[in-house]
């Protein structure tokens, strides 16, 4: 990275701005992640499975990678996506996430994500206001033990955002700005 100029007076500490141009492929990659993110977004909130928009926020593509005449494009998001992508089948029935890799068997989902959706949900399970808290506790438990029994449903934000049609674009696209015939691999 070039150093072009630092601003010393933001925050308190020394802020480096640096600017690099993009070569063509990049560019094209940059477009590609960024209009697959958007989908992925779009995706969570048509699926109703964006209750806090934790996981659609943090959905962000990584610097890329360029070795020889390979670049590499990862995208990051929190470990628990793959299971609101894939859904998760329960240890008595997996119809809700029919073909997804997991499953639960001896470990409970945590408790205390389901206390947040149950409050980003704005669910009051009711009661006086002293036993709030203990209702709240109550109806995470039984709706942990619903999701460990019967799974949680695919909502394949990811899978579906990433289209055969968006796929053979990139790929020509960057054999564009290459002038070559090239091939591309992903991996979810």
């Amino acid at each position: 990275m070039d150093k072009l100029f630092q601003i010393s007076q933001v925050g308190g500490k020394t802020t480096e701005i640096s600017i690099k141009a993009l070569s063509p492929i990049e560019q094209v990659m940059t477009k590609f992640a960024n209009d697959l993110i958007k989908r992925a977004q779009d995706n969570l909130v048509k699926k109703n499975a964006n209750a806090s928009f934790n996981l659609s926020s943090s959905i962000d593509p990584l610097p890329i990678k360029v070795m020889g005449n390979e670049y590499t494009l990862l995208i990051e998001w929190p470990t628990y996506g793959k299971f609101v992508d894939q859904g998760v089948r329960g240890a008595v029935s997996g119809d809700k996430a029919q073909g997804s890799p997991f499953k639960y068997t001896t470990k409970m989902p945590p408790r205390k994500s389901i206390e947040d959706w149950i409050t980003n949900k704005g669910i009051n399970p009711g009661g006086r206001r002293g036993d709030r808290f203990k209702a709240r506790e109550q109806v995470a438990a039984a709706i942990q033990r619903s999701i460990y029994r019967f799974g949680t449903r695919r909502t394949l934000f990811f899978s579906d955002a990433l289209t055969t049609d968006m796929q053979e674009a990139l790929i020509n696209d960057v054999a564009e700005a290459l002038g070559k015939t090239i091939s591309i691999q992903m991996k979810l």
